[in-house]
């Protein structure tokens, strides 16, 4: 374990100093230094709406409605994007009421969910393409022809570039136990502000609103109308 003495000036408008002894492990380090570079990069003269935390001039609260899903989504989000301006799990953290965040990159950031998973792996299943993977339009096909039972109650998607979420999969193999879906038929990924190398991608915003969609019935109109209100406040591409 690595002990880290943090010293965030955190309230700007009081200029407050807090000191905060972390317990963290190697590969949280990159969250870590996400988070204070994030601070030092802070502009001061602004001011942050209290609801959904964006400045003000960008705030979307007029835009959270958020949904109550019959399953949980779990985000294994690299330290990386947890500052990321154009990072949409955020988003996903205001439009669902059932939502979970672990921030990291190796199991052993991982521990605590990869223990549940192993006692009851028939209620988890996660999104990612793999060799192992099927088509997630398969599943959901077997579902309503009777011809197999949907027991999931978690799924889990990977938040990080390609290159970062590939490195994520294969320093988790506890993840590799699990069903594993791909999309054979994707919709078409409307999130224009952020650029991708990977063909036929989808934000993770996107990613999750097809699942729920597709899978539960559900009506993400809601995380979709987060998603393009965020976009506004960026340039056209």
């Amino acid at each position: 374990m690595i002990w880290c003495l943090a010293k965030w000036q955190l309230d700007t408008s009081e200029a407050n100093e807090k000191i905060y002894l972390v317990d963290i492990s190697a590969g949280q380090i990159d969250y870590i230094q996400a988070i204070l570079t994030h601070l030092r990069g802070i502009n001061v003269s602004r001011t942050y709406c209290s609801s959904c935390h964006y400045p003000e001039k960008t705030c979307i609260c007029k835009w959270v409605k958020p949904i109550e899903p019959p399953i949980e989504i779990i985000i294994l989000q690299h330290g990386s994007e947890a500052s990321h301006a154009k990072n949409t799990v955020k988003l996903l953290e205001l439009g669902l009421n059932r939502i979970t965040t672990l921030c990291g990159e190796e199991a052993d950031n991982f521990q605590e969910i990869a223990s549940e998973c192993a006692l009851s792996p028939e209620k988890y299943a996660v999104c990612f393409p793999s060799e192992q993977s099927t088509p997630i339009e398969e599943s959901v096909l077997q579902w309503e022809r009777g011809n197999a039972s949907q027991t999931f109650e978690h799924v889990i998607f990977i938040d990080a570039s390609w290159r970062k979420a590939l490195k994520m999969w294969h320093l988790n193999p506890w993840l590799h136990q699990l069903k594993t879906w791909h999309f054979s038929e994707p919709p078409e990924n409307r999130y224009r502000i952020r650029k991708t190398s990977k063909e036929n991608s989808l934000s993770t915003l996107e990613s999750v609103a097809y699942v729920l969609s597709l899978g539960w019935k559900v009506d993400c109109s809601n995380l979709l109308t987060l998603l393009n209100a965020r976009q506004q406040y960026f340039p056209n591409r």
